[in-house]
């Protein structure tokens, strides 16, 4: 059975523009999860800043959002607080 889907495979293993350059074509809007590793907020940074200046992504922090949220005592910011 041949089913139509909206899966779209794009390499990594070629340079981050032309990568980048597929998936902004093929996907809108789109979010990245940027995890390099455990010890590694120097290139999660160089990444994410090399994707917001070269390719317009906007940086989601989620523990600053959920700080905001909190902090604001929104109905999800004192969910969260409650669950942490």
């Amino acid at each position: 059975m041949n089913k139509s889907t909206n899966f779209t495979e794009v390499s990594t293993e070629g340079a981050l523009d032309k990568t980048m350059d597929i998936v902004n074509a093929a996907f809108e809007p789109c979010v990245i999860h940027i995890r390099p590793g455990a010890n590694s907020n120097d290139l999660r940074k160089e990444i994410t800043e090399k994707l917001s200046e070269e390719h317009g992504f906007i940086n989601l922090d989620v523990n600053a959002l959920i700080r905001d949220e909190n902090e604001r005592k929104t109905e999800i910011g004192q969910e969260m607080h409650s669950m942490v």
